[in-house]
C-alpha cells in the first residue's frame, strides 16, 4: 500500500530528524561517508542488496564474466602473431564462484553499516509525504515517518 493511501494512525511518527537521508546504497554510500566524517546524522534506506546495481548485478559481475571471455579470445587469436598454445580450459565453477563472492559482498557492506554512530539503517523503501518527510516501510515492521533537516545551508 502506498504511503499516501495509509491513514495517519497507521504510521508511527518517530520525530527522528536526519541531516541527510540517502535512498539506495550505491554511490550514495560515498555521500553518507563524507557526511558521517563531519559528524552529521544520516539515514540510509535500501530495499535490495547493499552496494547498488553496479556491485550486485551490473558492472562488476558483468566484468567478472567478460574478462575470462576476453582472455580466451586473446589466447585463441595468439597464433596470428606466432604464439601457439592449447585452447584454454574453462573452469566455470571457479569463474562463477569469484563472481558470486563479489555479489555477496553486499552482505559485508550491510553488516559493516550496523552500529556506526550517527547512522540509522532502514532495510526497506522510502516515499516522500512532504518535501522534508519520508515514510519508511520495512518488512515486518510498522511504517514510520522520518524527517530531513531543511535548515541546510553551506
Amino acid at each position: 500500500m502506498k504511503a499516501s493511501a495509509k491513514k495517519a494512525n497507521d504510521i508511527r511518527n518517530t520525530n527522528e530528524t536526519f541531516y541527510i537521508v540517502i535512498v539506495g546504497s550505491g554511490a550514495g554510500l560515498m555521500v553518507m561517508e563524507a557526511a558521517l566524517n563531519k559528524g552529521l546524522s544520516c539515514a540510509i534506506i535500501e530495499k535490495a542488496k547493499f552496494g547498488g546495481t553496479c556491485l550486485t548485478k551490473g558492472c562488476i559481475p558483468s566484468k567478472m564474466l567478460v574478462y575470462p571471455a576476453d582472455f580466451i579470445r586473446e589466447a585463441e587469436e595468439s597464433q596470428r602473431i606466432g604464439i601457439r598454445r592449447s585452447r584454454p580450459e574453462i573452469d566455470w565453477d571457479a569463474i562463477s564462484k569469484r563472481m558470486w563472492e563479489q555479489i555477496d559482498f553486499s552482505k559485508s557492506i550491510e553488516h559493516s553499516l550496523q552500529g556506526i554512530p550517527n547512522l540509522t539503517v532502514y532495510k526497506g523503501s522510502g516515499a516522500f509525504t512532504e518535501p522534508n518527510n519520508m515514510v519508511i516501510s520495512c518488512e515486518g515492521k510498522e511504517d514510520e515517518i522520518i524527517y530531513g533537516d531543511s535548515s541546510f545551508s553551506e
